[in-house]
């Protein structure tokens, strides 16, 4: 969890991978289209992750937003108090429920503002290169090379999704124990100053 935690916020670079076959054009057209259907399928379900986490931290934002001003406003009125009848615990305990509050909210912020996901499809500049245009090599050629440069740029793409959503899923499941955390432990600390 130590590593995971380190690298939160760090972006590595993803590994480009490159076809396991030594001769590629002796690749079957209908091989190199059935395997960018099931690319297609993989990249779809990492962009369906990614949105279902950003749903979720959006939700929990939504709650988070009236619980972290309660908080604010909590610690702010028992600040305010006159000397005689303010307690320093009480205040602790909201300065303590702020704090957590508020880094729930960062940690959720940094899994919806930045959205990095790759999304399907490419723009005709990545995908029209000179050499491939031309007609020096056959269609069937060109084309082999076209959908064999797509399976290659897929695969970055599913790997660049799958490494960014697994930190956004770590992220959002440690705003959820942070808030647990602090509800609890606020409980327990209002209870017993009570």
């Amino acid at each position: 969890m130590i590593e995971k935690l380190k690298t939160l916020f760090k972006r590595k670079e993803t590994t480009i991978w490159d076809l396991p076959v030594a001769n590629k054009e002796k690749i079957d057209d209908k091989i190199a289209d059935f395997i960018i259907s099931q690319a297609d399928k993989a990249l779809a379900y990492s962009l369906d992750v990614a949105d279902k986490t950003t749903n979720r931290a959006y939700a929990v934002i939504l709650i988070m937003t009236p619980i972290t001003s309660t908080a604010i406003s909590l610690l702010v009125k028992e600040i305010t108090e006159k000397q005689q009848i303010r307690n320093p615990y009480k205040i602790g305990l909201y300065e303590f429920l702020t704090i957590l509050c508020v880094s729930a909210l960062i940690l959720l912020l940094t899994i919806v503002l930045p959205r990095l996901t790759m999304g399907s499809g490419r723009e005709p500049k990545n995908i029209a290169h000179d050499h491939m245009l031309q007609n020096e090599n056959s269609f069937k050629r060109n084309l082999l090379l076209i959908k064999l440069n797509e399976i290659k740029n897929l695969q970055y793409k599913i790997s660049y999704n799958d490494e960014l959503n697994d930190k956004r899923v770590f992220r959002f499941k440690l705003s959820l124990l942070i808030i647990c955390i602090g509800f609890l432990g606020g409980a327990i600390i209002y209870a017993m100053l009570e």
